[in-house]
């Protein structure tokens, strides 16, 4: 998590200072998210959750979000499909898939196309 919180933080140096940034973390999995929120909402940060691909979306579509970090497997949605749809979207939105599983396919796609920009192996399970 440490190296996720690096980038994240290097990232968003350049928000603009009147504006808190803004994290979505989307993962099925309540115990991941509070993990997550515990660590990030100490730096400051404002951090929106969501319980899956769609919902993510949903909050996309209503908040300014500065960086995505997305589990890969979760029902309905993969996190690579979610950020590839976040891409289209927001664009200049920073993009993060985490995963506790071998998928280095669908990620390597995902990286080539621009729809992710860092992987993250999960450690927070």
């Amino acid at each position: 998590m440490t190296a996720e919180l690096a980038t994240i933080e290097a990232v968003t140096a350049t928000t603009a200072a009147t504006r808190t940034r803004t994290i979505l973390l989307v993962d099925d999995e309540e115990n991941i998210l509070a993990a997550m929120r515990r660590v990030l909402r100490r730096e400051g940060y404002q951090i929106l959750t969501a319980g899956s691909g769609q919902e993510g979306l949903e909050l996309l579509a209503a908040h300014p979000v500065d960086v995505i970090v997305s589990d890969q497997r979760m029902p309905n949605m993969t996190g690579v499909e979610f950020l590839r749809q976040a891409k289209v979207t927001h664009p200049d939105t920073i993009r993060i898939v985490l995963s506790g599983y071998t998928e280095l396919q669908s990620i390597t796609d995902a990286i080539n196309e621009g729809a992710i920009l860092q992987v993250s192996h999960q450690a927070l399970g």
